[in-house]
């Protein structure tokens, strides 16, 4: 009788203990790796996966489904997802001007525009290959400005929503692209002018390397020239610097330069020339320089005599800069329109000059040297822009363009017509 006493209730035990493995706590934990660190927990909640579950199923980490996942039904589907019932998403308002995170958790962002214009930028699509972004006005008082970060948004450099807009983005793991939009608007960029050379650093299509030195750059205009090194160690480098988020060309003032020869011939009495620069050095003509069979230069200088100088066949005019404008990123602009050349810096009114003889035959068209010897440029080079006429609207959009691209559109004066806003093509 002592031994039936003894193992009854062993016996009952067992007969509950039917189950593969049965909590006598409300809880299961698995700890894989022995360490004291359950990987997973079963409770009454649910089941979580790096974590104490709070429903059903609560992951902590990435989850990968190999072939289809079904919620809301027990049917079979041929859907890799299938819901049957509704579908939410995680989403934000701002009334504010907001950089997106990469690691932020809204896919939907309404944006409350309705007291002013607010500007978005788009996290680095590099890293996020396959999300998507849907962004929402809601009035049409005032817009949103939304720019690429580090790209371009289908080779714009921002794009505008107006009138209750709406648009939907994708990155393909390179820049965005608008995959749905309505009320939107595209940047005006200098594709819309009669461009004869145009570069653009943080355009990648355009710009060859190897070893993380250019190799080849080439013009974005319909004239498709190539700017060039003279060997394979005077290149400088690209992506090594950044400049709002995009890359430049950085040149070491060593014997870095790029060239064009048998280039374009600019116009005898029309010409526009802008860029955006650094310069590390209190250099002369070392951005962009023209070189004719006589060897006189000409071009758009940031430094001549602590001055920024337009020099059109020894005839220009120039802008008070001193100290020189050595440290800082500009936008250096100069125009020739027949009887006046001018030079502004960072969009200010050109100072003037009267304007002299029509320039020689242009047989190089040089990038960081003034020479190609002995001056070159310590410093970077961002974007370039040479228009075959001048046309005062095109010279503001364009200052306009590269201030906003950038992020020099801080320095612009206060009553430049793209102070507040980039110019758009509408």
């Amino acid at each position: 009788m002592r031994f039936l006493l003894v193992f009854l209730p062993i016996g009952l035990f067992l007969i509950q203990l039917q189950a593969d493995i049965k909590s006598t706590n409300g809880t299961i934990k698995f700890d894989v790796n022995l360490d004291n660190s359950e990987e997973a927990t079963l409770n009454q909640t649910g089941l979580g996966i790096g974590i104490t579950p709070s429903a059903n199923l609560h992951i902590n980490g990435n989850a990968n489904i190999t072939q289809s996942l079904t919620l809301g039904t027990t049917i079979t589907s041929n859907s890799n997802l299938y819901i049957s019932g509704t579908v939410g998403v995680s989403f934000e308002t701002s009334s504010s001007n907001i950089s997106i995170a990469e690691n932020g958790t809204s896919s939907l962002i309404f944006l409350d525009n309705s007291n002013a214009n607010l500007s978005v930028s788009l996290p680095f699509a590099g890293n996020l290959s396959g999300r998507q972004y849907t962004l929402k006005t809601n009035s049409n008082s005032f817009h949103a400005i939304i720019s690429g970060g580090n790209v371009n948004i289908d080779q714009k450099p921002f794009i505008k929503l107006s009138n209750f807009g709406s648009c939907t983005l994708m990155s393909d793991g390179t820049e965005w692209f608008v995959i749905d939009a309505n009320s939107l608007t595209e940047a005006w960029t200098p594709a819309l002018t009669s461009s004869f050379l145009w570069i653009d650093a943080s355009e990648s299509s355009s710009i060859t390397t190897s070893n993380g030195n250019i190799d080849s750059w080439s013009d974005l205009s319909d004239q498709s020239y190539q700017f060039l090194p003279t060997t394979s160690l005077r290149r400088p480098a690209w992506a090594s610097e950044f400049l709002n988020n995009r890359p430049v060309a950085s040149f070491d003032g060593v014997n870095d330069f790029l060239e064009i020869t048998s280039g374009p011939q600019p116009g005898s009495d029309n010409q526009m020339m802008l860029y955006v620069t650094k310069l590390n050095d209190a250099h002369d003509g070392r951005v962009l320089t023209l070189k004719d069979a006589s060897g006189t230069r000409n071009g758009l200088l940031p430094n001549y005599s602590s001055q920024a100088s337009y020099v059109h066949a020894g005839t220009f005019a120039t802008v008070d800069r001193s100290p020189s404008v050595t440290g800082s990123p500009i936008m250096l602009s100069g125009y020739r329109d027949g009887s006046t050349v001018g030079v502004s810096l960072n969009g200010e009114s050109a100072t003037t000059a009267a304007n002299g003889d029509d320039a020689a035959t242009i047989t190089d068209w040089m990038l960081g040297s003034f020479n190609g010897i002995g001056s070159f440029l310590k410093g970077y080079i961002a974007e370039v822009v040479v228009v075959n006429n001048y046309n005062s609207d095109d010279f503001s959009r364009i200052q306009g363009y590269l201030a906003w691209k950038w992020g020099l559109n801080g320095d612009l004066d206060a009553g430049h017509p793209y102070k507040y806003a980039p110019p758009f093509n509408e």
